[in-house]
């Protein structure tokens, strides 16, 4: 854990990030500041704060990003946002991704 981060239940899941938190799931992880994951499957929040909502393999890389579920989305751009699907990529900063 790092400094003034935590991890509230689920099964190797882990907070790297300052400040930052995984609530439940699996094998999730944030490593950003202050990012954040709610739930799902290996998800991984690795832009500051970054979040996901649940879902699996979802990867948030850009900073104040967020994807809210769905399977492999990612969002790389910075200020963006995804909010569900599958395969889905907010890479331009300043994108909002629908689900379909």
């Amino acid at each position: 854990l790092a400094l003034s981060s935590s991890v509230s239940g689920g099964n190797r899941n882990s907070a790297e990030g300052e400040s930052s938190s995984v609530l439940s799931g699996a094998q999730n992880k944030a490593v950003g500041r202050e990012s954040a994951v709610s739930g799902g499957f290996q998800n991984t929040a690795s832009g500051d704060t970054s979040s996901i909502s649940g879902g699996s393999a979802i990867n948030v890389s850009g900073i104040s990003s967020s994807v809210s579920g769905g399977y492999g989305n990612k969002a790389e751009g910075d200020f963006t946002s995804v909010l569900g699907g599958l395969g889905k990529n907010a890479a331009s900063s300043y994108q909002s991704v629908p689900a379909v």
